[in-house]
């Protein structure tokens, strides 16, 4: 569930006077102020309105609007009405909102039946997390009918008893979403029911806000941190929407309003409190594989302008011009000089592209080690084998089947769906980083295979379990494909996921375990958690899907290139310049820099002078918006330079950044990169 979901219910008499009211319009889309003289029954029948249009009600109730008799018969009432409703499955919870903080009476507004109490004023965390009381009191209405206890009453804190638990204990920040595992082991269809495309319209009115997103998902360097949720959900759309226009598939007749329903639902099943584990990485995993098919030949880029300057950025950026040509899938092992894409059928395809974008759908933010150590039921239920990875597949896949994704009396045939389906699970089986050496063991393995004997894509049965074999490979380098982007997206995402390890790392600690020394955020720095890692695994993985696949070959390059970077970092750790600024803090002040140049919704403009007759260019999904132009310093040096460490620099070196950001035309007449003139030349109209 997220703010889109539900909507707030005010009953007060104070709205001109609390200015603090005022935050609740920029999280929610529905917040209704009613006086305290309404009378319940024509409250109820506003609950009844809004219900219509599937979304649950939060109840703010302003204690100081009445006397404490009245306050306590009014959630009585209440209580009373919301049995009546129409629709149990949209819940109603009552938070009681005040500026008394006298222990006893808060304690008596939750024995009252309200879910949480919060003391005025608001504040801006308390409004972003006051919406999860709604899944708190579903979790706990569950409970009930199976007959098992309450979920624990917190302990009543300063602010509220709920909302800020979630940002002083570390215990109650993964509670929440240990428990969605179990509730979408119990349900696992979509938290929003379909209704007239609903889901559609929440993406459409902000689709004013979007402008080259298209050109954006064509590069190496895409950075899902750019984009808000919508926009990101626009990119899974538009990889969606030409992998469904793939020859076969035009039996699979999903509308627009039913794709963009798939995607929210998607979204939401995501949690946006997992500093990794969230809708961003998932978005990223589904460019990434989009990306790894284009450079294969697989499908075609949709802007084949931006992807060619791509393509030229990385020559000109990095030292092995050999390594990093396009072969357009050309494969040594493949009969008669054949291509890679002649094994891949477009079901292949579509499913691969699916599978990326729900691989890690509900992760809780911690690992199958811990899930199987606390003896966690879904590990239980799994036989602490991939436990993740088979609840990903389990829960995406009943979601695809919900929206029209099977044989019977979907869109498939029953042979279509039986192929689809093993992708799909297979794929997502593949990312147990558990079974990491087993599985590129099995890619060496198909080398040794395939160089002696050629493959013949006419042999259906001899192939298909290649192609499976080779579609997990794909998924595995984009399940880690951050550590192979250019190096200042590369370093953003070590950051990401150092934190999610760390604070997994903080519950053990909390829990009395003992922790692994890459989880401790005291033990391990970034630099050498990231060599560790790309030394010991992704160098391996990449390396030996190279081998299979030559178009791969481009990021090993960029893997290795990445990790002389980080090696510059570990051994200039204690290295100061005159000014006494050490190396670590002069890129982490440059990071913060290009982060907030970067603000979520800014996206470059991006059009190339050949996409005039691009048919994707009219299609009323695309609408501009005014253009602003950020300004960037002149183009980093070439990266030999930028890791030349035979003496300190004079001043703060430049970020490590293989891709340069955009920058406006130098007036000084110095030349810029093919990227930034990318960047300047292009704007989807």
């Amino acid at each position: 569930m997220n703010p889109s979901q539900c909507h707030i219910l005010v009953i007060t008499d104070n709205e001109a006077s609390d200015r603090s009211l005022s935050l609740l319009h920029k999280i929610f889309n529905y917040v209704f102020y009613v006086p305290s003289s309404r009378d319940v029954e024509q409250t109820l029948d506003l609950l009844r309105r809004h219900q219509k249009k599937n979304l649950s009600t939060l109840i703010l109730i302003d204690a100081q609007t009445y006397t404490e008799d009245t306050l306590f018969s009014t959630m009585a009432e209440f209580q009373q009405a919301v049995r009546q409703l129409d629709n149990p499955t949209l819940h109603t919870a009552m938070v009681v909102y005040s500026s008394e903080t006298s222990a006893q009476f808060m304690s008596k507004c939750l024995d009252h039946g309200a879910i949480d109490y919060i003391v005025k004023p608001l504040s801006s965390h308390i409004v972003s997390t006051i919406y999860l009381n709604l899944t708190r009191f579903r979790l706990q209405q569950r409970s009930r009918l199976k007959g098992g206890s309450d979920i624990p009453s917190h302990k009543t804190v300063d602010n509220s008893v709920f909302s800020n638990i979630f940002h002083n204990n570390i215990w109650s920040a993964f509670f929440y979403r240990l428990l969605t595992i179990y509730d979408f082991s119990l349900d696992t269809t979509p938290s929003v029911p379909k209704e007239n495309g609903i889901h559609s319209a929440y993406i459409r009115k902000d689709m004013k806000q979007i402008k080259s997103i298209l050109c954006e998902q064509q590069t190496w360097d895409f950075a899902p941190f750019k984009f808000s949720q919508t926009e990101l959900m626009q990119c899974a759309f538009f990889m969606l929407k030409q992998a469904l226009a793939l020859p076969g598939l035009e039996h699979i007749n999903i509308m627009d309003d039913s794709l963009y329903d798939f995607l929210l639902d998607v979204a939401n099943m995501y949690h946006e409190l997992n500093p990794y584990h969230n809708f961003q990485h998932a978005v990223d995993v589904m460019q990434s594989t989009y990306y790894f098919l284009c450079r294969m030949g697989v499908i075609q880029p949709m802007d084949p302008a931006a992807y060619k300057d791509d393509l030229e950025t990385q020559l000109s950026t990095y030292k092995n011009e050999q390594k990093l040509k396009e072969l357009r899938g050309a494969c040594p092992w493949m009969i008669n000089n054949g291509r890679i894409s002649e094994m891949f059928t477009s079901i292949d395809v579509l499913a691969l592209l699916f599978a990326s974008l729900g691989h890690d759908i509900g992760h809780p933010g911690l690992t199958n080690m811990f899930l199987v150590r606390t003896s966690n039921p879904l590990a239980m239920l799994y036989n602490d084998r991939s436990v993740l990875e088979n609840f990903h597949a389990t829960v995406f896949f009943n979601i695809l089947q919900y929206h029209g994704f099977r044989s019977n009396g979907g869109w498939l045939s029953p042979q279509d769906f039986v192929r689809f389906r093993s992708v799909i699970v297979q794929s997502i089986l593949a990312t147990d980083m558990g079974l990491h050496d087993e599985y590129v063991r099995r890619i060496q393995e198909l080398k040794t295979i395939i160089n002696n004997s050629p493959v013949d894509p006419s042999l259906t049965n001899l192939v298909e379990p290649k192609v499976l074999l080779i579609c997990g490979s794909l998924i595995k380098c984009a399940d880690i494909s951050n550590c192979a982007r250019p190096f200042h997206l590369a370093k953003r995402w070590a950051k990401i996921l150092k934190e999610e390890f760390s604070e997994q790392g903080d519950l053990e600690k909390c829990l009395g375990l003992p922790v692994l020394p890459f989880l401790d955020r005291e033990q391990i720095g970034l630099a050498q958690f990231q060599l560790d890692f790309k030394r010991t695994s992704a160098a391996k993985l990449f390396e030996s899907v190279a081998d299979i696949i030559p178009d791969m070959q481009y990021s090993v390059v960029i893997l290795k290139a990445n990790c002389d970077a980080w090696q510059v970092i570990l051994d200039r750790k204690d290295l100061k310049d005159s000014t006494g600024v050490s190396v670590d803090d002069e890129l982490e002040q440059q990071e913060k820099v290009t982060e907030n140049s970067d603000p979520p919704g800014t996206v470059a403009p991006c059009e190339s002078p050949n996409n005039a007759s691009r048919s994707i260019q009219d299609s009323p999904l695309i609408t501009s918006r005014q253009q602003t132009q950020d300004s960037h310093p002149a183009p980093a040096q070439p990266l030999e330079q930028q890791l030349d460490t035979s003496q300190p620099p004079t001043a703060p070196p430049a970020t490590v950044a293989p891709f340069p950001s955009s920058a406006p035309d130098d007036p000084a007449g110095k030349k810029l990169t093919k990227k930034q003139r990318r960047k300047n030349k292009c704007q989807v109209q």
